[in-house]
């Protein structure tokens, strides 16, 4: 088991304090502000659907042009430690192949498991038809869309 860098020492409490706070934060603004960056792009429509019942999609997001482009954001709000398993990235992969999606994003207020991007089920689909953003990612997108870094991500 990896030990965090603050682990044993008189700062752990601030790392875990500011972990909180970050967890916190994301619960409560990832997912409101996903179709925020979806829309920047030019989506026509973009759906939030309701907290259950959603069959795998929490943002759908149309395009349309020379064709329809369909784009799924599947949010997962999980505290620190708990990880996106490989089945749960899998399960979104189905969902994106039954509704003819153009592409799909896992967005997690989290992590990843440690060897789920080289998963041979999942490699395939990464960055053409399936992205996967963590905490970290996420945390700097929002800054970003809030005007808060000049960096893009």
């Amino acid at each position: 088991m990896e030990r965090s860098p603050c682990h044993g020492s008189k700062s752990s409490n601030c790392c875990r304090r500011t972990q909180t706070r970050r967890f916190k934060f994301l619960r409560g603004n990832g997912r409101r502000s996903s179709p925020g960056r979806i829309r920047k792009p030019g989506f026509e429509e973009v759906t939030l659907t309701p907290c259950s019942g959603h069959r795998g999609r929490d943002i759908i997001a149309v395009k349309r042009g020379l064709g329809r482009i369909c784009v799924i954001d599947q949010v997962k709000a999980y505290n620190p430690n708990h990880r996106v398993m490989a089945d749960e990235v899998r399960a979104l992969m189905g969902v994106l192949h039954g509704d003819s999606a153009s592409k799909g994003f896992l967005t997690t207020t989290s992590d990843f498991a440690p060897r789920l991007r080289q998963d041979p089920l999942i490699t395939p689909f990464m960055s053409a038809r399936l992205e996967l953003i963590n905490g970290s990612m996420l945390l700097g997108r929002l800054q970003n869309l809030a005007g808060l870094t000049s960096s893009s991500t």
